[in-house]
């Protein structure tokens, strides 16, 4: 059956709204649109011969609940035998009466925006025998001639429409690379169980069907009967879904973070008093200088001479003594270790030493007396 355009020459279908899924300009999501939207305030006539199946209350009569029950505003459904035509967002309600015979272009109401509408413009659907809401078809197949043969209803049964419709989904998906044919087989049967989740063995088992009906959420008890057949029908119809998308669920590891242990107390005691090496002072030996006396006369000249030595000797060993005394003292002064405290002994030990030759050791061996 081929249908007339109900709007006038000149407008055109919107490409945002075809028939198919598309964005919903209320929520922005992609849902299914069951019919064409065609912008603009214009009058619209009946597609075809037909009677007059409903008119909708006048939206402007509506309370708000109403309002937001009867979202085509004012509606009008035309019945053409075989297939009827929908009209949504009259501007007014429209004047035909409900058995009423129509004739192709006859006056039905000024486009408008009434309804769940964005602005003036006409929503046209083509639906099965029924008029029920879903059971669409797509208009612009009716509105070129190109509907020559037929097709896809929601009857219950399994036919090569149904197939065919259900193979051109597959394929629209990428899983079935075969012929549009209705004709379903291994690679029908591997597509649909690969789309429902099953394990794709090429035949059609009980295993695959109950898949089938799971994903179409009607009873899987792997028999395909009126009801299993109807939702699939109805699902092709308004746009099947496509692939099961796992979400990809993150996992979360529990980061254990051990308590703190808290460190052994480390007893700190007070800083080990090192006592102070104690260098007993280089002492230089006191060594009583004397000058010698002018030669006696019952003095040789041998023991005058080892007399001026002696006096000499000692005068030398208390400048060495001094000198080395000096040297300790400006040590200690300052920290520097000039004579090492290990050598300081041994230094007391040579000058009380020579200390003693010059002062035993040479007179002892020289004698007053020639």
């Amino acid at each position: 059956m081929k249908l007339r355009n109900p709007w006038p020459a000149g407008y055109t279908i919107n490409k945002r709204s075809p028939y198919g899924n598309r964005v919903d300009p209320f929520t922005g999501q992609t849902r299914f649109h069951g019919g064409v939207d065609v912008g603009g305030r214009f009058r619209v006539g009946a597609a075809a011969d037909g009677v007059v199946k409903l008119v909708g209350r006048n939206y402007a009569d509506l309370t708000d609940g109403q309002k937001r029950v009867q979202g085509g505003g004012n509606t009008v459904l035309i019945d053409h035998g075989g297939i009827v035509t929908v009209y949504y967002h009259g501007e007014h309600q429209s004047a035909l009466v409900v058995g009423n015979t129509i004739r192709e272009g006859q006056f039905i109401f000024m486009s408008g925006n009434t309804g769940r509408s964005t602005a003036n413009h006409l929503h046209f659907e083509v639906r099965g025998a029924d008029g029920k809401m879903g059971n669409t078809r797509n208009p612009e197949l009716y509105l070129n001639g190109r509907n020559t043969e037929a097709v896809l209803e929601i009857t219950g049964k399994f036919d090569i429409f149904t197939w065919k419709a259900w193979q051109t989904a597959l394929k629209d998906f990428g899983l079935y690379k075969g012929e549009i044919d209705g004709l379903p087989g291994p690679q029908t049967y591997t597509a649909i169980q690969i789309w429902a989740g099953s394990n794709p063995t090429g035949k059609l088992n009980d295993a695959t069907k109950r898949a089938v009906q799971r994903r179409l959420g009607v009873e899987d008890d792997a028999i395909w009967g009126v009801d299993t057949v109807s939702e699939l029908q109805k699902e092709l119809l308004q746009g099947l879904a496509g692939l099961i998308v796992e979400e990809i669920v993150p996992v979360i590891v529990p980061v254990i973070v051990p308590k703190p242990v808290a460190p052994e107390p480390v007893i700190v005691g007070p800083e080990p008093i090192v006592p102070p090496v104690i260098v007993p002072p280089v002492v230089p030996p006191v060594v009583p200088l004397t000058v010698p006396k002018e030669k006696e006369p019952e003095m040789s000249e041998f023991t005058y001479t080892l007399k001026n030595l002696q006096v000499y000797a000692k005068a030398i060993v208390a400048g060495v003594g001094g000198i080395l005394v000096a040297i300790s003292s400006l040590g200690a002064e300052t920290g520097i270790d000039i004579v090492p405290a290990e050598a300081q002994p041994w230094l007391t030990f040579f000058l009380a030493a020579l200390t003693a030759f010059a002062t035993w050791a040479i007179p002892n061996k020289v004698s007053d007396k020639e």
